[in-house]
């Protein structure tokens, strides 16, 4: 080597390429991993029975915080329910701007999921007070694939159980 020339090494890093072929290959294993991990069907269930016990405690809770009676009433082909004040009238639901209104068959993680049972009293509605209370309890019962699972609520305090759960859920806002 002389003295003018100049050795130039090797540039060290990644490049923009690489970073986009490593987010295409993690994109793909995504794409075919995560539906199998929702078709599983203690995820599944599990997902929805949370989901059904989260929304009913915020239908009581925004049943005494705004002084109003609410409703929760589940479809007659199974496919979710609707929550609105006594009068029918739409609650906005808590995330997004439209009806607090769950679709099983809308929504690719809860499609196949059905409300098999409700035992909540005439016209398969729960209703919550305007002090909060349960009306009257009862139990729901949620099916996909030959499982199930009991979201059941206590008269009057409106505590919320859920049988049948692979992990425990509690309800500490009774």
């Amino acid at each position: 080597m002389k003295a003018g020339d100049l050795e130039l090494e090797p540039a060290k890093g990644y490049s923009l390429i690489h970073l986009v072929l490593i987010l295409v290959v993690l994109s793909g294993t995504a794409s075919l991993l995560v539906p199998g991990w929702f078709a599983r069907e203690g995820v599944t269930l599990d997902n929805a029975a949370t989901l059904l016990a989260s929304d009913l405690r915020d239908a009581q809770n925004r049943a005494a915080f705004e002084r109003r009676d609410l409703r929760v009433t589940f479809r007659e082909d199974g496919d979710g329910y609707l929550i609105t004040d006594a009068f029918g009238g739409s609650i906005t639901a808590p995330v997004g701007s439209g009806p607090f209104e769950r679709r099983y068959s809308r929504d690719g993680v809860f499609r196949g999921v059905t409300i098999k049972t409700v035992r909540l009293g005439p016209n398969r509605r729960l209703e919550y007070g305007p002090r909060g209370l349960a009306v009257r309890g009862g139990e729901v019962v949620l099916a996909f694939q030959g499982e199930t699972r009991t979201v059941r609520v206590t008269d009057a305090s409106g505590h919320i159980e859920i049988d049948g759960l692979t992990t425990a859920w509690e309800d500490f806002d009774y």
